[in-house]
């Protein structure tokens, strides 16, 4: 037999971008294009003479970033990365077409205490929509003393949530 791979779509993402982590949940969606996330881990491999192995595996600093497409409706985030202002960021997916259980769906949600908007580029092409795409990354916040300050995922697999 086959089980379904019920997989997140574009429409189940809702990207928000507020002041602090605690204004994310009353927080408006923000319709994107595109968007991308990266987990760097950074790993260093110790080697030592006489073996192929490693002897250990070493995470160094790890890194979240991501980009962003969406419609150019003004500049917003070139005055973000031109002034150096910092934004907390939500990334939620919600399955709601499947049910684990009871009432349960499939949900992955991130939320980024210090997000710093490190390059922003329009795009103006002919005869198209104009368009804007910015890179960011997540920055340790002193406050909440974290980079990712709330992780879940519920899995179709058993419906717990893994926080």
């Amino acid at each position: 037999s086959y089980s379904a791979e019920n997989k997140f779509l574009g429409r189940h993402l809702t990207f928000k971008v507020e002041n602090a982590t605690g204004d994310l949940g009353a927080g408006s969606n923000i319709p994107v294009r595109s968007l991308t996330l990266n987990f760097e881990k950074n790993l260093k491999l110790v080697h030592n003479s006489g073996t192929v192995e490693p002897e250990d595996i070493l995470n160094q600093g790890f890194r979240v970033t991501g980009e962003v497409v969406l419609d150019y409706e003004n500049r917003t985030y070139a005055d973000l990365m031109n002034n150096g202002t910092y934004k907390a960021v939500r990334v939620k997916l919600v399955n709601a077409g499947v049910t684990i259980g009871v009432s349960t769906n499939p949900s992955f949600l991130i939320d980024l205490s210090r997000v710093d908007v490190e390059s922003w580029e329009p795009d103006r092409a002919n005869d198209d929509i104009a368009s804007q795409t910015f890179q960011f990354v997540g920055l340790h916040d002193i406050t909440n003393n974290n980079v990712i300050n709330n992780c879940q995922l519920v899995s179709e697999r058993d419906g717990t949530n893994y926080a």
